[in-house]
């Protein structure tokens, strides 16, 4: 069964996934890096002289797949996420893997 939900409850319920994620970020001089006690490779990384935002490849293809929304969508998704929850100024997101 599908169902339509409009673009911002869409991105409601995909941060409630991401939030369920549990991210735990470390901070180095250089980078911001989140990652999960499973993850073996951080999904998602900032560095600071930049502000740009790589997000890995899986955790997009996670997320497109699950969600049935295009890879694209997915990192953009992401990157408002991290954006919103951890109040940083990305200015760009790449994904990377």
């Amino acid at each position: 069964m599908k169902f339509e939900i409009n673009e911002n409850k869409l991105e409601m319920v995909i941060f409630k996934y991401l939030d369920n994620k549990n991210f735990v970020i470390r901070e180095t001089p250089l980078e911001y890096i989140f990652f999960t006690l499973d993850d073996k490779h951080p999904p998602i990384w900032i560095r600071k002289n930049n502000m740009i935002c790589l997000i890995y490849f899986k955790l997009v293809k996670e997320i497109s797949s699950f969600f049935s929304i295009s890879e694209i969508d997915s990192k953009n998704f992401i990157s408002r996420y991290v954006k919103n929850k951890f109040n940083l100024k990305i200015s760009v997101s790449y994904i990377d893997g």
